[in-house]
């Protein structure tokens, strides 16, 4: 499974939210008006560890992701994200 198969099953389409990773794969509309670009593993590593918002501050401030586009526009379109139909 790829990296934007992932995002796409946890983050709703209807959110606008590109997504770029490592292993080149990619997910969301042409013309997000914010992508969130993971460049390493060690992102996903935050992520999973902390799903809200401290896994993707840990990720952007260690440079592990980028946010392409408004930080603040990226995190209300991202959260809350409703997890309760993930295993």
């Amino acid at each position: 499974m790829k990296l934007a198969d992932a995002f796409s099953m946890i983050v709703p389409a209807d959110r606008g939210v590109g997504f770029r990773a490592y292993d080149g794969s990619s997910a969301g509309p042409a013309d997000a008006e914010v992508v969130l670009d993971v460049r390493s593993p060690r992102a996903v590593e935050y992520f999973a560890s902390a799903p809200s918002q401290l896994g993707l501050a840990r990720a952007y401030v260690t440079g592990d992701l980028e946010i392409i586009g408004d930080a603040y526009t990226a995190l209300s379109k991202l959260y809350p994200l409703p997890l309760d139909h993930l295993t």
